[in-house]
């Protein structure tokens, strides 16, 4: 074959451009010439009647696959009659609703911009492990691609790329990777999960927006600002992971995320937007407080100010954990003169007991006694009325500083008043 090409070069020099078909291993080949003695393009037609056609490339002197015209099963080959194929094109296969499977070969250094756009039948791609760059939108709106490897190499996930890609519900990412532009898996609403390499300094915009079945996320340790917008919609976020690095929380980078209850944000970050964390979205974009959230944090900090100035409740990450008391006892309970006396066994390990009494079996308006001493086990409660049936409960607690943790109340005694 190459000694045919040649032949048809030599041919060229003096006759101009020249179509010629030739076949090789079943395969009808049309290699088209131009009027100086380098090659502009080659058309193939495959087994299955699959058409491609590849341009040279001037600048690094290689091919690249220009478009395709086919169906089913697709391999995109890095050599062609022995030339290097080293790209896929500009829209080479843009809206091709009937091939399913892609394999390109290794030696494809580069996918182009709209390469795969809209290939809604495409369920499985096989990039090759010689893969340097992803052109925006490539595989925007591929509705049935479900599991992507992207190879060690690749720097950047450009914009748009796997946008509304709906069943994509696995991606690999490489540790090479550097920057996620914004959009890149918006509407992936099959995604549960991603694994964010440490490699990674920027994550875009709307990166995540619309992930309804994201989980959890960790981000990055060498990523300094958590963009606005970022993770907009995910209403199955239940889980985040902020490390310590992490200066900027932008506006709204955390709206309507509805199942996210809690957030720990470290120390590190100084500044964040309006609205960042623990707001739904009500009607056409509206505020809608997330009720109990808690923003979790050091003292000090700018997540404790959100906290106060939004109005959420704020844990100090630092405070002193309490062990919690056990199940208290009560040994005895007596009438007396316009009262009750409780007897409760003594709880070491306590820093004191809360005793309730009340007319009623579910404790509404009853009144509490507080017993500041872990050594005290009968209290004398009166104020009550004579004659009267009163049920009776008591429970230990531990204090540390500001941080009390109370035990499981008594089983119930009834008692009458004297």
């Amino acid at each position: 074959m190459k000694k045919i090409v040649s032949s048809i070069l030599a041919l060229t020099l003096t006759t101009g451009a020249l179509v010629l078909p030739v076949a090789e291993n079943g395969i009808n080949i049309n290699v088209g010439i131009t009027a100086s003695a380098d090659i502009d393009n080659i058309k193939t037609t495959d087994e299955a009647g699959n058409k491609y056609t590849y341009k040279f490339n001037d600048d690094d002197k290689t091919f690249y696959l220009d478009d395709f015209e086919g169906k089913g099963k697709v391999t995109v080959p890095s050599t062609i009659d022995g030339y290097k194929v080293t790209a896929i094109g500009y829209s080479a296969f843009n809206g091709n609703k009937d091939i399913t499977s892609i394999i390109i070969e290794n030696g494809i250094q580069e996918i182009g911009t709209s390469a795969f756009w809209e290939c809604t039948n495409l369920r499985s791609i096989k990039l090759p492990s010689t893969l340097k760059s992803i052109g925006t939108v490539a595989f925007y709106h591929c509705t049935k691609l479900d599991n992507v490897i992207i190879p060690e190499g690749v720097v950047t996930i450009p914009t748009d790329v796997f946008d509304s890609c709906k069943s994509l519900r696995n991606i690999k990412l490489p540790s090479t990777l550097k920057s996620i532009e914004f959009d890149a898996f918006r509407n992936c609403t099959a995604l549960k999960t991603i694994n964010l390499p440490n490699s990674i300094t920027n994550i875009g915009e709307y990166t995540f927006e619309g992930c309804t079945a994201l989980s959890r996320i960790s981000i990055p340790k060498n990523v300094k600002k958590i963009e606005k917008f970022l993770f907009f919609g995910c209403k199955n976020l239940s889980s985040v992971t902020i490390p310590n690095g992490v200066k900027t929380i932008e506006n709204l980078a955390f709206y309507d995320c509805s199942s996210l209850k809690s957030i720990t944000v470290p120390k590190s970050v100084t500044s964040i937007g309006d609205a960042a964390i623990g707001y739904n979205k009500i009607g056409w974009g509206g505020l809608d407080k997330i009720t109990n959230f808690v923003i979790k944090g050091t003292k000090g900090s700018a997540a404790q100010t959100y906290a106060k100035d939004k109005g959420f409740i704020f844990k100090d990450v630092n405070a002193k954990s309490v062990a919690k008391p056990t199940k208290q006892t009560i040994t005895k309970v007596a009438g007396v003169k316009k009262g009750v006396k409780v007897y409760y066994k003594k709880n070491t390990k306590a820093s004191g007991y809360k005793i309730q009494v009340c007319s009623n079996s579910k404790f509404r308006g009853a009144k509490t006694v507080v017993v500041k001493s872990n050594k005290t086990y009968a209290k004398t409660i009166t104020g009550l009325k004579s004659k009267r049936k009163y049920y009776v409960r008591v429970l230990s607690y531990k204090k540390s500083g500001s941080t009390i943790a109370y035990g499981s109340w008594s089983t119930v005694k009834a008692v009458v008043a004297k």
